[in-house]
């Protein structure tokens, strides 16, 4: 109970309307309603002996004391509780408490399933849950492997043994973790603007070699090209560039050519 917020409410018949001890009772209780709704609830199995407690350099450490401890936004340098002496991590610039990323841990009954039940604020949930994977690791890193061993269940242990925490220049934890996907979608992803970064300094393509393009039949300019269109497939000879270009423009159709036939049932536009 030491690392949660306690506050002592008087019975109703211990103050009467109007004190400041019903006042105070009010302002209280409105406090915890909007606490216990703006709480998101994960439940989780990671834990095998949450309380169990664990000695290192001369503190005392339980898993529900280095949960509680992580402050939000992530931070290196956040530090961890002595169960023994628990006392609020207070920001240094402000004197203020620090924000933490989960707000409470507690077992689910009954004891033999092995759940727990993590709350944190509607705010910072999908962090909070997405921590408790990498959290075994970071209790390796802080304390040692032997903490982690004794305070989280196998497969939370397999869990946290696939991702790696990411280090500053100093080589200091920068409260961030990778999976190994992650790392194969960075490599791909630096290959790629490598290959990008080649394509640019190679030199530019030459025009084609008109030597090898197949020869031009025809061009728009050509005034054969206005003819061979129309009286392709009709049986009759291609007229020549000369005499396509001394006819009238009607005179393009296969009907205005000499010697073509009208159309069956019909006659020549006027």
């Amino acid at each position: 109970m030491k690392h949660y917020d306690i506050f002592l409410l008087p019975p109703l018949e211990a103050a009467s309307e109007g004190s400041d001890g019903a006042e105070d009772r009010r302002k209280l209780l409105k406090t915890h309603l909007k606490v216990v709704f703006s709480l998101h609830k994960t439940k989780t199995g990671i834990f095998a002996k949450l309380d169990a407690p664990f000695e290192f350099k001369g503190k005392t450490h339980a898993a529900r004391g280095v949960l509680l401890s992580v402050t939000w936004p992530i931070t290196k340098d956040y530090e961890l509780q002595d169960e023994k002496k628990p006392k609020a991590n207070l920001d240094p610039v402000t004197g203020k408490p620090l924000k933490r990323l989960h707000h409470s841990v507690d077992q689910i009954i009954p004891l033999d399933r092995g759940e727990h039940m993590v709350t944190s604020y509607n705010d910072r949930y999908e962090l909070a849950e997405a921590f408790l994977r990498v959290l075994p690791k970071c209790v390796a890193r802080r304390i040692c492997q032997e903490a982690a061993n004794l305070w989280f269940s196998e497969g939370a242990l397999a869990t946290a043994a696939d991702l790696r925490l990411t280090m500053d220049q100093e080589g200091n934890w920068d409260g961030g973790w990778k999976t190994a996907y992650d790392d194969e979608t960075e490599a791909f992803l630096a290959d790629y603007a490598s290959d990008l970064s080649d394509d640019e300094d190679d030199s530019p393509v030459p025009p084609p070699d008109e030597s090898t393009q197949p020869p031009m039949l025809a061009t728009t300019d050509d005034s054969s090209v206005k003819t061979f269109g129309t009286i392709f497939g009709c049986g009759l000879e291609p007229v020549a560039a000369e005499e396509a270009a001394a006819l009238p423009v009607d005179s393009v159709s296969p009907v205005g050519l000499p010697g073509a036939a009208a159309p069956v049932g019909g006659s020549l536009s006027d």
